[in-house]
């Protein structure tokens, strides 16, 4: 049997529209972290915000900037996030605060934000680009 030209293209078209519906949704996700006073967590740049959920088997990341924002990737830069519920966990990157040798940065982030279990922070990545605020307390020093 020998398909017309206008035959096979509405095939052609209509499996592509299926096989395009297959692939798991990305959405774009940027976001802010700040303290629970509001203020941008500008002390925690360089760090990093992590995506986990256990049920998609898959995480998405994002380097804390300079003004507290962060921005989603999964395999590439630009990619997103896939999506879904997610648990989310923050770690800080403390360097040498003068260079080879001398003492790191203190930690100014209480450690239960270091675990997806115990951070308490979880978002919902949606369709579309939307913004992510995550609001997190500041570790108190030891008195």
């Amino acid at each position: 049997m020998r398909l017309t030209r206008s035959a096979a293209v509405p095939g052609l078209v209509l499996g592509l529209l299926v096989l395009g519906g297959c692939g798991p949704l990305m959405s774009q996700v940027d976001g802010k972290v700040v303290w629970t006073d509001g203020s941008p967590a500008k002390e925690l740049a360089g760090g990093q915000v992590i995506f986990e959920s256990q049920e998609m088997r898959i995480t998405a990341r994002g380097e804390i900037g300079p003004d507290g924002g962060f921005t989603l990737r999964t395999s590439q830069e630009g990619d997103g996030a896939k999506v879904g519920e997610y648990e989310v966990a923050i770690v800080e990157h403390r360097v040498a605060t003068g260079g080879e040798g001398s003492p790191v940065a203190p930690q100014r982030l209480p450690d239960k934000y270091y675990d997806f279990k115990t951070s308490g922070l979880k978002a919902a990545v949606k369709p579309g680009r939307h913004p992510v605020t995550l609001t997190v307390e500041r570790l108190n020093p030891k008195k």
